[in-house]
């Protein structure tokens, strides 16, 4: 599953613009992962423009999450390195990405719980991790509205427990009881 940007409008103004950047959608790697220890830990983060490359695991914050918190970034690298610097650890099976120059493979440290998280490129993460207002630190070049995806780790498991139906919000009008049928079933119960 691919968690992506609603705001289209605000990706095409991004694109429209010839400095800023921002995250058009993310991918985590699941089943199609090249060992297990690797499932879920691996984060195909697709850009609206040509990857940045020198990031470093410093410049992605993932917050969020219930029982897994404190996930971090083991490594950032662009899907297809450039050659002026190699990436900390090789990348490999996704040169043939569609739009490889606009991704950015992320390791993490381990994979996450069924919750929320959000992921975030950022200008250095233990900064960000401490302010109030997550826009003042997204990554120099990014839309502060771009900078950021929600997403799931557990997209390809499915669920452990019955999901039924949500009851509607409000419960439709019933009527009043009268009093009398209440008082009946009050003294029904302390005379058992």
């Amino acid at each position: 599953m691919i968690f992506s940007c609603c705001d289209e409008k605000r990706k095409a103004a991004v694109i429209g613009n010839p400095t800023i950047n921002g995250i058009d959608y993310l991918e985590v790697i699941d089943h199609a992962a090249s060992s297990a220890s690797l499932r879920q830990r691996t984060l195909l983060v697709t850009c609206l423009k040509t990857a940045p490359t020198g990031l470093t695991a410093s410049n992605v914050l993932i917050v969020g999450g219930e029982s897994v918190t404190g996930i971090t970034a083991e490594w950032i690298a662009p899907a297809v390195p450039h050659r002026r610097k190699p990436p900390p650890r090789k990348p490999s099976n996704f040169a043939a990405l569609p739009n490889k120059d606009n991704v950015l493979v992320v390791r993490t440290n381990e994979w996450g719980d069924f919750s929320p998280y959000t992921f975030r490129l950022v200008n250095d993460a233990s900064t960000a991790s401490q302010d109030n207002l997550d826009l003042t630190e997204a990554l120099t070049g990014f839309d502060p509205q771009l900078a950021e995806v929600t997403f799931s780790f557990k997209v390809e498991c499915g669920p452990q427990f019955d999901c039924a139906p949500v009851p509607p919000d409000c419960p439709p009008d019933l009527p009043t009881p009268r009093r009398s049928i209440i008082w009946r079933r009050i003294t029904a119960r302390s005379v058992r």
